[in-house]
């Protein structure tokens, strides 16, 4: 009798587990696709604005571009220009606005990614 009970609470466990994963693989999946068109906008906005606005800041950062940084580097110092906070030394509000919601964007993005991540591990090994 106690095996029919750790047989039917492993089932359970095992369903639970599945359940858990589907979602957080499902919704991870929707947040990444959501968040795709808004941080490209955003991302747009934020590099037309500098090199509009603050074309001294855009060239000491390697003059990115949206489709084309022309360099890891470059990459990385918009990257840690936007993460640092540095755009606050500038005192453009708009581009304060735009790079708090990018920042916002690509916090939930992260996240959503490390939860499409977990969901996959966790469907893999709920499946076997």
């Amino acid at each position: 009798m106690d095996h029919l009970l750790h047989i039917a609470l492993l089932v359970a466990y095992v369903d639970a587990k599945f359940f858990v994963a589907e979602r957080l693989f499902l919704t991870s999946a929707f947040l990444l696709l959501s968040l795709a068109v808004p941080g490209f906008l955003l991302h747009w906005a934020f590099l037309r604005r500098l090199r509009a606005e603050h074309s001294e800041t855009w060239q000491s950062l390697g003059r990115p571009s949206l489709v084309y940084y022309g360099s890891r580097l470059t990459g990385k110092h918009v990257m840690r220009f936007i993460r640092n906070g540095a755009y606050k030394s500038l005192g453009d509000p708009y581009l304060e606005n735009v790079c708090r919601a990018y920042r916002i964007c690509v916090a939930v993005y992260t996240v959503a990614f490390v939860g499409l991540l977990s969901g996959t591990t966790l469907l893999f090994v709920a499946t076997r």
